[in-house]
């Protein structure tokens, strides 16, 4: 017969057991849950470096894009030879920019050219693109010397160049085309959705362009588009911008800048030269978009006579 002792050992031993085999239970828990982790941890670290390939290669692509697209720009020192003034204001919203500018000279004169292409980025610097290409082959040609002639013609060629006849693309590009002739002394200025503000003794005046695209709607076939001429004399200022800044959020109470804000700064910096306009309306959209970010390319060109 078993003695209390003996019961009490071989219940104290059966106990070991139960909790050795508890242990170890546990234990192979936590290491297949660690091996596990580990697999997928090491999974993600190869997910993650081939994400990482991916961008770094976008990012090149993008970062040569630009190049390629700041290249064909023209060189902003064509506008010295002509104004006693001038800057050109180019802040595109990511790499590549649907805004782009456009100066060329030939026997009638500087051509002063702000454009807006619809969208931004990628799909922005396409059309850019393309319409750099239009608006080259245009002047080129030199046949065309009205503003509003040539804003026709680049809307027939857009047109055709998109197929926008037989495709559902309603693509299309606001443009501001100012024409300086130093022989007679005169500025001639047409848009596309695109307005004019220019200021005389100190005081602001605005042509309104057109209030249609160049491109899209090809139904109207031919657009016209009206011209406007300008008598001008030493130290009249020209303004000629997208709708980039102008529809930029910020502000005390985060709304639009609107073009009653944009014609305001330029009322406020006329004393300046066009040097320190640059500056000062860099300082304005700083401040005023301290809280939010930029949500379209914005440009603007300056120039005085």
């Amino acid at each position: 017969m078993q003695s209390t002792l003996e019961k009490g050992m071989k219940l104290n031993f059966g106990s070991n057991n139960v909790i050795r085999k508890n242990g170890i239970n546990k234990l192979e828990g936590l290491i297949n849950e660690y091996t596990s982790l580990k697999l997928l941890l090491k999974e993600e670290q190869v997910k993650y470096r081939s994400v990482k390939k991916q961008l770094e290669s976008i990012q090149e692509s993008l970062d040569y894009a630009k190049n390629i697209q700041y290249a064909m720009l023209p060189d902003e020192n064509l506008l010295t030879q002509y104004f006693s003034n001038h800057f050109t204001f180019f802040h595109p919203v990511s790499d590549v920019s649907g805004d782009f500018f456009w100066y060329h000279e030939n026997k009638h004169g500087i051509y002063v050219i702000c454009a807006d292409c619809t969208g931004h980025g990628i799909p922005g610097a396409f059309l850019s693109m393309l319409g750099m290409n239009i608006i080259t082959a245009i002047m080129n040609e030199a046949k065309l010397s009205d503003p509003g002639e040539i804003l026709a013609e680049v809307h027939q060629k857009l047109c055709g160049a998109l197929n926008q006849a037989n495709k559902k693309n309603s693509d299309s590009m606001d443009i501001g085309i100012c024409r300086f002739d130093p022989r007679n002394g005169k500025v001639e200025f047409s848009g596309a959705k695109s307005d004019l503000v220019f200021f005389q003794s100190g005081k602001s005046n605005r042509y309104k362009g057109n209030r249609y695209s160049a491109g899209g709607m090809c139904e109207l076939k031919y657009k016209t588009f009206d011209t406007h001429g300008i008598s001008v004399k030493k130290g009249d200022s020209f303004y000629l911008s997208t709708d980039g800044m102008r529809d930029q959020f910020g502000g005390p109470n985060n709304q639009k800048l609107k073009t009653s804000g944009y014609v305001s700064i330029l009322e406020s910096i006329q004393n300046c030269t066009m040097q320190e306009q640059y500056q000062l309306i860099q300082l304005y959209l700083d401040q005023w978009m301290i809280n939010t970010e930029q949500v379209d390319d914005m440009l603007l060109i300056g120039f005085r006579i």
